[in-house]
């Protein structure tokens, strides 16, 4: 999903369904709610910062993105 969207029923039918998605940030002192707790786009970044595995089927290949 791109900057500037805002469409969180879309985001939790993805959660609901189990599976991951990346949102592009235009904003990082936007404010979020993560477990009911206030922060920023910002602060969620450096919390979480390190090393991601992003895996996905393509052509019913898995496919790896290490980043």
């Amino acid at each position: 999903m791109d900057r500037g969207f805002d469409g969180a029923i879309l985001m939790e039918k993805i959660i609901e369904n189990g599976n991951d998605f990346i949102i592009r940030a235009k904003n990082l002192k936007r404010h979020v709610y993560v477990n009911g707790e206030k922060t920023t786009i910002s602060n969620l970044g450096i919390k979480h910062k390190g090393y991601y595995i992003f895996c996905t089927k393509i052509d019913g290949e898995t496919q790896g993105i290490f980043l």
